[in-house]
């Protein structure tokens, strides 16, 4: 006998529909929109507000169903049910040469109305409203304390190193490209945060092994480059090659780059991927900021489908957000 409740409705049928979701592989974060339709699609027979199609558009599915299937999977799954993906950003300074560690959120929220609503930015800069301060990891150091001219030097670098990351990722969303090409240029900003990790680990072996990581980011862009604009890329790793390619190609001259910079990029990233070779802490630095800077620059001039640099979009909070 069906409980007459929807929520002992819903939870009868939510078992049945969250094995096939673990059968067909959906993380459990990503579990409770697509339950949610699922629940509508093969359970309800028919409702007040017409097809079943109205009612996924209506608010009695967004403010009751979403919100109770919700309820249901923090219940039974606690903290497994939580969105374990980050949208913070991790970038790489110099504190008096010694290498840092910066988390900072790929865009900035301001609220619009406490508990209701509220501004996304997809800023490409440092934004005004934002503490440098806080994005300081691992380190009890404090800004004010830096005599001149460490402090300005720091706060120029946290501010090129914030510009160049959040412009390299929305440069590479929402590309005019293959989905193939888009996976590719979705992984670059990845290679960087991989590469800041190991730098500030302060380990050899890692730092060596970052600079691979530095060195795929730069080959990816100029890939995705000339997959966009000439429909291939030849099958090398040279980045010197692949610069030549771009630019003769395409008839382009990215600002900042030129064969003079490529050229002083290490030419031994096969061994250091090994850790077979090794190079300096402060050598690495010098290598992940050129190779910030030549990703920005070739995203720059990638096609997108729309650009969404320093726009903003409302939000109304969700019924089913705590």
């Amino acid at each position: 006998m069906v409980d007459s409740s929807i929520e002992n409705y819903i939870d009868e049928y939510l078992l049945i529909i969250d094995e096939h979701l673990s059968e067909l592989g959906v993380p459990i974060y990503d579990r409770f929109l697509r339950a949610s339709h699922l629940f509508v699609k093969y359970f309800v027979v028919t409702t007040s507000v017409g097809s079943k199609e109205d009612f996924l558009a209506s608010k009695g599915f967004s403010e009751c169903i979403i919100p109770l299937v919700k309820n249901w999977y923090d219940k039974y799954y606690e903290l497994l049910a939580e969105n374990p993906k980050s949208f913070i950003l991790q970038g790489l300074i110099t504190i008096r040469e010694q290498p840092t560690l910066l988390n900072f959120p790929s865009s900035i929220s301001i609220v619009e109305e406490e508990g209701k609503s509220a501004w996304l930015k997809f800023v490409d800069h440092l934004d005004n409203s934002e503490n440098i301060q806080e994005m300081i990891q691992g380190r009890n150091i404090l800004l004010n304390k830096l005599e001149e001219p460490h402090k300005a030097n720091v706060e120029n670098q946290i501010s090129i190193v914030i510009s160049r990351l959040r412009s390299i990722s929305l440069n590479l969303n929402v590309l005019k490209i293959d989905e193939k090409t888009r996976k590719m240029a979705k992984s670059i900003v990845g290679h960087f945060e991989k590469a800041t990790i190991d730098i500030v680990s302060y380990d050899s072996e890692r730092v060596a092994t970052a600079c691979w990581e530095i060195h795929l980011a730069i080959e990816k862009v100029f890939k995705v480059y000339l997959m966009q604009k000439t429909g291939n890329f030849k099958l090398i790793h040279v980045l010197k090659d692949l610069y030549k390619l771009a630019v003769k190609e395409t008839d382009i001259e990215f600002v900042g780059v030129d064969r003079e910079l490529v050229n002083s990029l290490p030419k031994n990233a096969i061994s250091l991927r090994y850790a077979e070779s090794t190079i300096t802490t402060m050598d690495a630095v010098d290598f992940y900021n050129k190779g910030l800077l030549i990703v920005h620059a070739v995203s720059d001039n990638l096609d997108r489908e729309h650009d969404f640099a320093n726009s903003s979009i409302l939000f109304n909070k969700p019924a089913w957000a705590k």
